[in-house]
C-alpha cells in the first residue's frame, strides 16, 4: 500500500479551492466587475504554480518504483 503524503492531499485541496475562486470570478472587466473581483484573481492566481510544484513532488523518487522506459509508456498509455 502506499504511503499518504497529507501535506500534498492539503496542497492540492488549497490549490482547488483556488481555482474555483478564480474561476468564479473570472468575468470580472474594470467597466463591469467590482474591485473585489479582481481582488480575488490576484490572491489565487498561484493554484496553477501549486498544482505543478505538486505533480513534481509527486515525480522525486519515481526510480524507485520503475524505470524512466516504463514511466514514459504509462504517460503516452493516459495520453
Amino acid at each position: 500500500m502506499k504511503k499518504r503524503l497529507t501535506y500534498i492531499d492539503v496542497i492540492n485541496i488549497v490549490a482547488i479551492y483556488a481555482v474555483l475562486m478564480l474561476h468564479s470570478s473570472q468575468y470580472w472587466t474594470p467597466k463591469t466587475g467590482t474591485i473585489s473581483n479582481g481582488i480575488i484573481q490576484s490572491i489565487f492566481i498561484p493554484a496553477v504554480y501549486l498544482f505543478f510544484m505538486n505533480s513534481g513532488a509527486m515525480l522525486i523518487n519515481y526510480l524507485d518504483k520503475y524505470d524512466t522506459k516504463t514511466f514514459f509508456s504509462n504517460v503516452l498509455k493516459e495520453l
